[in-house]
């Protein structure tokens, strides 16, 4: 032997996801094993993204004689859901058809799409790209709201056949509501197709903020140096289906080290005082869903500059790409939705300062406290009280506005 490693074992050792494959239950294999009907449709994006998203047309729980605020209407209402930060929308069902606000709204007779974002498990491919080219992760969330939301928002619309019913609800999580303000502020002309918008945790302004990750590491990261520029184009705690197959596994219920998996729990923010444990498991099965390391860096530019404002790549490029030295602001100021936003005090990544910030230069709002000071900001996905705090007062706003008009 000449000493020299062998290219193939070097490229297996280097990207062992690109060679290990195994069946992973996607978002479509748990909503049906939970009863419901379930469609996967596939969106693709002005710069050649593709991004799986899921519809839940119907519940078997539905019946128009005791629910018929939609029976006389040729289409549903729809409502899209969009995840947060590291997650995908597998979020969204975590606490069972009993709790979990896809299934709930179904069960009322809407129409119920959640969303994904490229770059995490549901939108890995693209027209040219392969995720092993820094290329497809020039990405931050700037381009998950300008792009995937506008394309996923077009792709359900273009699904319509009712005139009446060319508009549809929105429902955001963490970056839910970043992406969601991205598009209202910088394309403004589809705020003609909400119903409603509704913010969980709206996290625009982080000033306050404690989580840990991005207030330890913003004041290093949160501008564009050295370090961040060695730091992007590339996923964010790359995924590794090696290790992705061995938690996958754990996390399993059948599986004979499945208590294993409950410590990692520790993981996930907030305390065990509201957490559904068996959310939790689910949770730690399915998550992280996969990011761009430009997403996070890009909410660290948010804390240092005490802006909300694009993602900044540097004096040179900015040059390029604005035409002037810093990124720009976020006109907000072109926002004229009626905003329903939640907020709670005991979340420590959205601080209510902040929430308020946001709220003092929006036109029209409407604010929800949590009615629990202990609520974190991942309670919304993973509490075992969700339906009662958030679920159910989040579609009474939805079905205020269906019994006071329906249609636009």
């Amino acid at each position: 032997m000449d000493g020299k490693a062998n290219p193939k074992i070097l490229e297996y050792f280097q990207q062992p996801g690109k060679h290990l494959h195994f069946n992973r239950k996607t978002t479509l294999d748990r909503i049906l094993e939970m009863g419901y009907p379930c469609e996967e449709h596939e969106v693709e994006t002005e710069d050649g993204y593709f991004i799986r998203i899921y519809r839940i047309p119907d519940s078997p729980k539905y019946d128009a004689k005791t629910t018929p605020l939609f029976s006389s209407l040729q289409q549903r209402p729809m409502v899209l859901l969009e995840h947060g930060l590291m997650g995908t929308s597998d979020s969204w069902i975590l606490n069972g058809p009993d709790n979990s606000l896809p299934f709930l709204l179904a069960d009322r007779g809407y129409d119920v799409w959640l969303g994904n974002a490229r770059g995490n498990l549901y939108g890995r491919k693209h027209r040219k790209l392969s995720i092993y080219d820094g290329r497809f992760w020039r990405f931050s969330w700037h381009e998950i709201g300008y792009y995937d939301l506008a394309a996923t928002m077009d792709y359900m619309l273009q699904n319509i056949t009712d005139p009446r019913q060319k508009s549809l609800h929105y429902v955001g999580h963490s970056q839910g509501t970043t992406i969601v303000t991205v598009l209202m502020s910088m394309r403004e002309e589809y705020q003609r197709y909400l119903r409603t918008v509704n913010l969980w945790s709206p996290v625009i302004f982080l000033d306050n903020t404690e989580n840990r990750l991005l207030k330890v590491l913003s004041p290093y990261m949160g501008y564009h140096n050295i370090v961040t520029e060695k730091f992007s184009r590339q996923e964010f705690v790359p995924f590794n289906e090696l290790f992705d197959s061995l938690k996958y596994s754990v996390c399993q219920k059948e599986s004979q080290l499945h208590d294993f998996c409950s410590p990692l729990a520790l993981l996930i923010e907030g305390t065990f005082h509201n957490k559904n444990v068996s959310a939790m498991e689910i949770c730690l099965e399915t998550h992280p869903g996969g990011i761009s390391t430009e997403q996070f860096l890009h909410y660290m530019q948010v804390i240092y500059s005490s802006e909300f404002r694009q993602y900044d790549f540097g004096l040179f490029e900015n040059f390029g790409r604005y035409s002037q030295a810093y990124p720009p602001r976020y006109p907000l100021e072109r926002i004229h939705t009626l905003l329903n936003i939640w907020y709670s005090r005991g979340d420590q990544t959205v601080k209510p300062a902040d929430v308020q910030r946001f709220v003092a230069g929006m036109p029209a709002v409407i604010v929800h406290r949590v009615p629990d000071d202990n609520w974190s900001h991942s309670d919304y996905m993973l509490a075992s009280s969700v339906r009662e705090k958030v679920n159910e007062p989040l579609i009474k706003v939805l079905e205020d506005y269906e019994n006071n008009k329906n249609v636009i």
